[in-house]
């Protein structure tokens, strides 16, 4: 069952995350190749989202009418954290997908973060802003030729809701752990 929800999701987003490719002018990779991409990362066990994170990233997804969808979900290391990419028509398009930042609130959750134009790779960086990890997205698609990546700061309400503008800046050299790695929990919303 996993399997078949993660190739389910994965390989739309893995078809979406070719920036390195075409940042370096290499050919992307054909369909054949994310496929063997993703069945080897999915050997690896997923870290444990709890039911009640995935129950509100389900009910956000359900007030704004984009039944049908998917979502990876992980947990931002180093913190109490968890990122939710939104796969589905209502949430991407040439520039890439939104991403939802929650953290623990009382008995539910807050939203700190909806972001959109978000394409893999998401980093967690070793700084942080106002007492939460900075995050890094790759920039890319819908109009912008040469791709980046860029700095996502908490100023101590929310993340920036688009990587593309102020306060979000270009960075070179990001350095840091992949959200969206080996031992993410991808889900369908609504299976």
């Amino acid at each position: 069952m996993f399997a078949r929800i993660l190739a389910a999701i994965a390989i739309p987003f893995a078809l979406m995350a070719t920036p390195l490719a075409a940042q370096t002018g290499e050919a992307a990779a054909p369909l054949a190749d994310a496929r063997a991409m993703i069945a080897a990362e999915s050997s690896a066990p997923p870290v444990p989202v709890p039911f009640s994170v995935i129950d509100y990233v389900r009910n956000y997804v359900t007030e704004r009418g984009g039944e049908g969808s998917q979502s990876m979900i992980a947990v931002i290391p180093g913190s109490d954290l968890f990122a939710a990419m939104l796969i589905g028509p209502a949430w991407c398009g040439s520039g890439g997908c939104s991403m939802l930042v929650v953290r623990p609130e009382g008995e539910s959750y807050a939203l700190v973060g909806d972001i959109s134009l978000v394409r893999d790779p998401v980093r967690v960086l070793d700084s942080q802003s106002n007492g939460l990890p900075d995050l890094s997205v790759y920039v890319g698609g819908g109009g912008i030729a040469a791709g980046y990546e860029a700095l996502l700061a908490f100023d101590g309400q929310t993340y920036p809701a688009n990587p593309t503008v102020d306060p979000a800046r270009r960075i070179d050299n990001a350095t840091g752990t992949d959200i969206f790695g080996l031992g993410t929990t991808t889900i369908s919303l609504f299976d």
